[in-house]
C-alpha cells in the first residue's frame, strides 16, 4: 500500500457500490453487475436500482473509503425499519438480497418517524486492514447520522478478535463503546461461533490459525457472542 490520502465520503445515489471487497479495492465508478447478480437470476442493475431508492428516500446507505478513486472500504447502514423486515440484508447473499430487493420502500416509515438508523456490515480492502480505516468510515457515518436528524444509531458488534473481525463484517465492542455506543443486549450467533471453530482448527488457513494463538484463552461461546450496541444523539 503507498502512502496516500484516504478519504471518506457518503455512499448515495452518486456513488452506490453493489458489491463487496473480497477481491480487493474496486474502482469508486464501478458500472459491472452486482456479485449476486452474476451466480443468480437476478437482473443485472437490481441492486443498484435498491440502493439508489434506499438513498432517495433516507439520504445514503453507508460510507466509502477511497484512495486514488478506488473503493478500499465500506459501511452498509440501513434504516433500522428495513432492518426490522429484513433482518441482515448481505448483499453477497441470494437468500438475503431477494427479500431486500422485494421490499416496497414506500411502504417503510420515514426517518422522521423512524428515526434510527443501523450499521450493517464493515468492510476494509485486506492489505488496508490496521490502517485506521475502520475507525475513520465509522466516525464519519456518526457525523453524518447525527448532522442529517437521525436520533440513534444501532450496531451488532463481537469481541476484540483479529482474524474474527477480518471475516465477519462487524465492529468490536470497544470500537463501538469508545465512540459512546453503549449495551443493550448479547446473544449467541450460530454462524459466528461456527465462523470462530473454523478459524481456529485451520479451515481458513494456517496464517488465520495463527492468528487465534493470542486468544486461545477465550472459548467458543464468547467468541462466538454478538452484542446489540446502541448510540443515541439525543442531547448531544
Amino acid at each position: 500500500m503507498e502512502d496516500n490520502v484516504i478519504t471518506y465520503r457518503i455512499m448515495d445515489e452518486t456513488c452506490p457500490l453493489s458489491s463487496c471487497l473480497h477481491s480487493g479495492p474496486l474502482p469508486l465508478c464501478n458500472a459491472d453487475p452486482a456479485y449476486v447478480e452474476t451466480i443468480s437470476d437476478i437482473p443485472a442493475g437490481s441492486v443498484v436500482r435498491t440502493l439508489n431508492a434506499i438513498c432517495a428516500r433516507y439520504g445514503a446507505c453507508g460510507v466509502l473509503a477511497i484512495e486514488n478513486d478506488m473503493v478500499i472500504g465500506k459501511i452498509r447502514a440501513y434504516p433500522q425499519a428495513i432492518i426490522d423486515r429484513n433482518r441482515y440484508a448481505c448483499l453477497q447473499q441470494e437468500q438475503t438480497v431477494r427479500p431486500l430487493l422485494a421490499l416496497a420502500l414506500n411502504d417503510l416509515p420515514m426517518k422522521d418517524e423512524y428515526p434510527v438508523l443501523h450499521l450493517a456490515c464493515i468492510q476494509v480492502a485486506s492489505e488496508y486492514c490496521g490502517c485506521g480505516v475502520a475507525g475513520g468510515m465509522l466516525d464519519t457515518l456518526i457525523a453524518w447520522a447525527r448532522a442529517n436528524g437521525w436520533r440513534e444509531l444501532r450496531a451488532v458488534a463481537v469481541s476484540h478478535i483479529p482474524p474474527l473481525l477480518n471475516w465477519c463484517g462487524q465492529l468490536s465492542r470497544g470500537a463501538l463503546e469508545r465512540r459512546g455506543f453503549t449495551f443493550t443486549a448479547s446473544a449467541i450467533g450460530p454462524e459466528l461461533r461456527e465462523g470462530a471453530i473454523s478459524q481456529r482448527r485451520g479451515d481458513h488457513g494456517e496464517a488465520v490459525r495463527e492468528q487465534w494463538k493470542p486468544y486461545a484463552h477465550i472459548s467458543d461461546d464468547e467468541a462466538g457472542t454478538l452484542f446489540d450496541m446502541a448510540l443515541s444523539f439525543q442531547d448531544r
